[in-house]
């Protein structure tokens, strides 16, 4: 449970350290974010063939975020595929579909959500607190209370906290850097 817990979070950062490098448009820095995608897609495709109890929540965000047509860079449409090729390399478990569903379904109503709410200038606290895509968040927690599988919202928790981690403390120094070389760079 450790070792999964552990994937989660790494999972979690090298997600957004990738997200950070496309939407800075770091052209120093770009390759990593091919190889970062990579190596999120061989993790998720860990967690799915070894933690089959946890595989719903993956495969159902993926299956969300392509749905709601949030795959807009290349190096996510590589990390995705990653995940299907290792996967089905690896073997794919046997797999709950309704729970896939359960998990696609709400990853597409918190993609769809955050759509509508970007770039509007007054967002209410209820808007605010949908805006950070809880309907996952709340879908695995019942899920898991409903099942008895703890692990379910133990890894999204050990994901988004590895998410936010680089959100809070490393995206504005990895802005600074984007801003210094473009700055460096115009100058030579």
């Amino acid at each position: 449970m450790i070792e999964l817990l552990f994937v989660a979070l790494l999972t979690g950062i090298v997600v957004k350290v990738t997200d950070t490098i496309i939407d800075e448009n770091l052209d120093a820095v770009k390759i990593i974010s091919y190889t970062f995608a990579i190596l999120y897609g061989l993790l998720i495709s860990f967690v799915i063939v070894q933690y089959p109890s946890v595989a719903p929540l993956w495969i159902g965000i993926i299956v969300g975020v392509l749905l709601g047509k949030k795959v807009d860079a290349l190096p996510h449409a590589l990390g995705i595929l990653t995940v299907f090729v290792a996967t089905i390399w690896s073997g794919i478990p046997a797999l709950n579909y309704y729970l896939i569903f359960v998990f696609a379904l709400s990853s597409y109503v918190d993609e769809r959500i955050d759509k509508y709410l970007h770039g509007r200038k007054t967002i209410s606290f209820f808007g605010k607190m949908l805006s950070m895509r809880i309907i996952t968040e709340i879908t695995a927690l019942i899920v898991s209370a409903l099942t008895g599988t703890w692990i379910i919202i133990l890894a999204l928790i050990c994901f988004d906290a590895g998410y936010l981690a680089v959100t809070h403390f490393f995206e504005q120094p990895i802005r600074r850097m984007a801003r210094d070389y473009e700055k460096n760079r115009r100058v030579h």
